[in-house]
C-alpha cells in the first residue's frame, strides 16, 4: 500500500512539473502562431529529453535547445510568409525560399536600460554604419530614426517615434537588392536610419554572407545547367565545347540575332533570372 501511494504521489508531481514546464513554453507568444503538429512535436521533444526551462523562453534558447530539423520546421512556419513581402523574394520559388528560411538565425535584443545613454545591444543599427542583416520581427517593438528628426544618431524622444517596427515587420530588406545588384562590390550598404529597439525583441535574421551564399548557389545551378546543355548543343553540332560562363556573364540581351538552339538557352535564362534573381 505504502509502494502504491508513493509511486500515486511520484506520478502527480512529475505531471505537475511538466504541465509548469509546458506553462512557460506557452507564455512564448510565437508559439501560439506555429500549428497544433508541430507544436505537439515541441512538446514531445521536451518531456523526451527532459530539457527544464527556467525563466522567459526566447527564440534564442528555443532553437538552441531543438535538433535542427526541428528548429527548421519552426523558422519555416514564422517566416515563410512574411519573406514573400520582400520585393525580389516575390517571384522566387517556394523550395528557395524554404532554403532561406533555414539560413535565418536567431537574435534577442534586450529591453534597454533606464539611462540616458542605451546600451548599445539596443542599437539594432545604427545610421552611418553598414548593414550586415535582414531582421524578421517576431516579437518585441523598435523604433527608426534619423539624425535628420532628432538631431542625433543614439537618442530618440517620445515625439519622434513615428516609424513603429513590430510583430511582424521587416528591417534592412534593401540588403537583399544591394546584393544581387552588387554581388562581388567590397562596398558596404550604409544605413539612413537607426533603429533601436524599445522593448526586448526577438527576431530571426538573414546576414549577409548567408544572402550572398545562397545567390552564388543559384548562380552553380545555372552554370551547371548551361554547360550540360552547350556540352549536348556541341555533340549536336559536331562543335568543340566553348568555355564556360562565370555568373556575371548570365544575362540575356535583347535584340542579338541568334540560332534556334542559342534562342533556346537565352529562353531559359530569362525564365530562370526572372524567377531567382528578379
Amino acid at each position: 500500500m505504502y509502494i502504491k501511494d508513493a509511486t500515486k504521489k511520484w506520478k502527480e508531481k512529475k505531471r505537475e512539473k511538466e504541465e509548469k514546464q509546458q506553462e512557460i513554453l506557452l507564455k512564448w507568444f510565437p508559439f501560439r502562431k506555429l500549428s497544433e503538429k508541430l507544436q505537439k512535436c515541441i512538446k514531445e521533444h521536451q518531456l523526451k529529453n527532459k530539457w527544464k526551462l527556467k525563466g522567459d523562453v526566447d527564440v534564442a534558447n528555443l532553437l538552441s535547445n531543438l535538433p535542427t530539423d526541428l528548429g527548421n520546421n519552426i523558422k519555416r512556419e514564422l517566416c515563410l510568409d512574411l519573406l514573400r513581402n520582400v520585393g525580389r523574394f516575390r517571384s522566387w520559388s517556394e523550395v528557395t525560399l524554404v532554403h532561406v528560411c533555414d539560413r535565418l538565425k536567431p537574435v534577442v535584443h534586450p529591453k534597454p536600460a533606464r539611462i540616458v545613454h542605451a546600451k548599445r545591444d539596443s542599437i539594432v543599427v545604427r545610421e552611418g554604419e553598414p548593414i550586415d542583416k535582414m531582421s524578421i520581427v517576431l516579437q518585441g517593438k523598435l523604433c527608426t530614426f534619423s539624425s535628420k528628426d532628432t538631431g542625433s544618431t543614439s537618442n530618440v524622444s517620445r515625439e519622434s517615434r513615428k516609424d513603429l517596427l513590430k510583430e511582424g515587420d521587416l528591417c534592412g530588406e534593401e540588403l537583399v537588392d544591394w546584393v544581387q545588384d552588387e554581388p562581388s562590390s567590397s562596398r558596404k550598404l550604409i544605413s539612413n536610419r537607426t533603429i533601436k529597439a524599445l522593448t526586448k525583441v526577438e527576431a530571426l535574421v538573414l546576414r549577409t554572407d548567408d544572402l550572398k551564399d545562397i545567390y552564388n548557389q543559384k548562380a552553380k545551378v545555372i552554370q551547371a545547367f548551361l554547360r550540360k546543355r552547350r556540352i549536348m548543343i556541341s555533340g549536336r553540332n559536331g562543335q568543340t565545347l566553348p568555355g564556360e560562363l562565370t555568373a556575371p556573364e548570365i544575362v540575356v540581351e535583347s535584340g542579338v540575332e541568334c540560332d534556334e538552339d542559342e534562342d533556346e538557352e537565352k529562353g531559359f535564362l530569362s525564365h530562370f533570372n526572372s524567377r531567382f534573381f528578379s
